[in-house]
């Protein structure tokens, strides 16, 4: 009996499973394509979870609020008794924090730069969370993870309008851009966001290439070790801008990664041929790069 029952059910669970899988592909459903093995897996209660999910992204993109000060305020539960005051005129930077040895001192000018636009301070936020003082520990990690999730809304809220008018591709790459660069999100959450980047990255370069996004596309495709699609878009903005000084820069960065001691040496030799001129800081650069070679 139960097994004519399933056999009946069976046509309601494959439609509902197609339901579902084209409104996420359409952009109907606000959740990712991940959660369909769920609905397909799980009868029923894999169908509530997604739209659960989908009616938390709706809510929370309509009511984020833009990545500042005022979503930084402190829980309450977690820091009473340890109220900021204003900063005071002239107050310590967080470097300089981060070394003194009077710990009070040093977690009150850590709060005082925490309520001061912390997202300014994330690389020296991710040295506190190593300090050895448990209680600048504690304020430094809440404050990434408070960033964090805003980061994260932001960005789904940017995707949901990118998704209902594709005009607005734009705010969509900004908001990826900044993901990418101040979230400190899992290496495996960051990889998807940053292959999502690079394919409307590339669809804007075919569509109307320039040479700022296709420097980025390049270096975005580096930084996946995608180095066959990178050599072939550097290939492209060779041809398309022969003498420009961060084309080569990344052509050398390209050998590197590839442990390619003879192509650095190659592109050094190509670019001296071409006469690229490079200016102060890729001077630099490249010296560090003929060094390299020369060793």
């Amino acid at each position: 009996m139960y097994m004519m029952l399933g056999l009946a059910l069976l046509p309601v669970h494959l439609a509902v499973c197609a339901l579902v899988f084209f409104g996420i592909a359409s952009g109907a459903l606000k959740v990712r394509m991940e959660l369909l093995p769920l609905v397909v897996f799980v009868p029923l209660w894999g169908v509530v979870c997604v739209l659960f999910s989908h009616f938390q992204l709706m809510t929370a993109g309509e009511n984020t609020a833009p990545v500042g000060v005022e979503k930084l305020r402190f829980n309450e539960e977690i820091y009473r008794g340890f109220a900021a005051p204003a900063r005071e005129e002239g107050a310590a930077p967080l470097e300089d924090v981060l070394l003194l040895d009077d710990g009070p001192t040093r977690r009150s000018q850590l709060l005082h730069l925490l309520n001061d636009r912390p997202e300014r301070y994330l690389d020296l936020l991710r040295r506190a969370s190593r300090n050895e003082d448990v209680e600048v520990v504690h304020y430094a990690t809440t404050a990434m993870s408070e960033l964090n999730k805003d980061y994260d809304l932001q960005l789904q809220r940017a995707e949901k309008r990118w998704r209902e008018d594709p005009r607005r591709l734009e705010e969509y790459l900004r908001a990826l851009g900044e993901y990418l660069d101040k979230a400190m999100a899992p290496r495996r959450i960051r990889d998807i966001q940053r292959r999502q980047y690079v394919t409307l990255l590339a669809m804007r370069q075919q569509q109307a290439p320039t040479l700022e996004n296709g420097l980025l596309l390049t270096g975005q495709l580096l930084l996946l070790e995608e180095f066959e699609q990178a050599e072939e878009q550097l290939h492209d903005l060779l041809r398309r801008w022969p003498t420009e000084q961060q084309v080569w820069l990344l052509r050398l960065e390209l050998a590197a990664r590839c442990h390619d001691g003879a192509g650095v040496r190659r592109v050094l030799r190509q670019a001296q041929a071409a006469g690229v001129w490079f200016d102060g800081e890729a001077r630099r650069t490249l010296a560090f790069w003929q060094q390299e070679a020369a060793g």
